[in-house]
């Protein structure tokens, strides 16, 4: 029989048939309604307020603070970008791929994986007009990263798509100061440093 009654109030609850009365003492709600109180905080809000926050927030976001400093010398150099195994990498056949602590070159395993970072990769100051003329070379040939300065302005200023050069990128990278060049060959990067200054005065003499 209580099985019956159980099984009668549950079909009840499902379907919202039958009213079971009330049982015990009963209280007036006294919490505001939720609708009506998003309404209400909804009016209060100010929308010119809020998109200047909204652009301030998309300004801080797109800028960087300054990760490298400005190069002092013009000159090239290598870079090879490995990583080191945190834990045993095991096949679910329980074959042991990669042990922990084991160093890889991470273009060789990128290589063997059909990746390569195929285009020539930028690093810049953007408040350097200098630096920004000749990031304007490479802008068919590669990706910007904005190591300082406003990426809305430079975009907005070159129709160029930026990065973000946060200190992971830079440590990973081993970019050292900007304006940089980062080339593939083969399992390394060839990376080309240069003075702005030095950049002026080869632009004088060619004139």
């Amino acid at each position: 029989m209580r099985y019956l009654i159980s099984l009668i109030t549950l079909f009840s609850f499902a379907f919202g048939i039958v009213d079971l009365g009330t049982y015990g003492s009963t209280r007036n709600i006294s919490e505001e309604n939720f609708i009506d109180k998003a309404e209400k905080h909804a009016k209060d809000i100010n929308a010119t307020l809020l998109k200047d926050e909204l652009e301030k927030g998309k300004e801080s976001y797109l800028s960087v603070d300054k990760v490298v400093p400005t190069c002092t010398k013009t000159q090239t150099r290598s870079f090879t970008p490995t990583f080191v195994v945190p834990a045993d990498v095991v096949l679910p056949n329980g074959q042991v791929i990669a042990r922990a602590g084991e160093v890889y070159n991470t273009l060789e395993v990128m290589k063997k994986n059909n990746i390569s970072i195929g285009t020539y990769m930028m690093f810049i100051d953007a408040t350097d007009k200098v630096q920004i003329q000749l990031s304007y070379m490479y802008k068919n040939q590669g990706s910007i990263f904005i190591t300082n300065g406003s990426m809305q302005k430079y975009e907005q200023i070159t129709k160029v798509a930026t990065f973000k050069a946060d200190k992971t990128i830079i440590e990973k990278f081993n970019v050292k100061c900007s304006p940089s060049l980062l080339i593939q060959k083969e399992n390394e990067l060839v990376i080309y440093e240069y003075n702005p200054k030095e950049l002026v005065k080869e632009a004088k003499n060619d004139n």
